[in-house]
């Protein structure tokens, strides 16, 4: 895990403001945050998080059902007469 923390961490100025590849910044994110969990915290002791982050989630959630689409698809696909 140290070298794909070292990995996203050596591209992150690329993607950052005024880097060269600025404009892909949020799918820069979405992988960086399947992968590790955001480095910000809450501060407000009201606040209750679970060991999985939304984000991965919900990220973890929408491959799911574009894989589940597809294979329906290839599985029920029938040819144009």
């Amino acid at each position: 895990m140290k070298f794909l923390r070292n990995l996203f961490d050596d591209a992150k100025p690329s993607f950052s403001k005024g880097g060269t590849a600025e404009k892909y910044f949020p799918i820069y994110d979405i992988f960086e945050n399947l992968f590790f969990l955001s480095r910000n915290k809450t501060k407000n002791p009201i606040h209750i998080r679970d060991a999985l982050d939304i984000q991965r989630m919900m990220g973890h959630s929408l491959a799911i059902h574009i894989s589940s689409n597809v294979f329906w698809h290839v599985q029920h696909w029938k040819p144009v007469s």
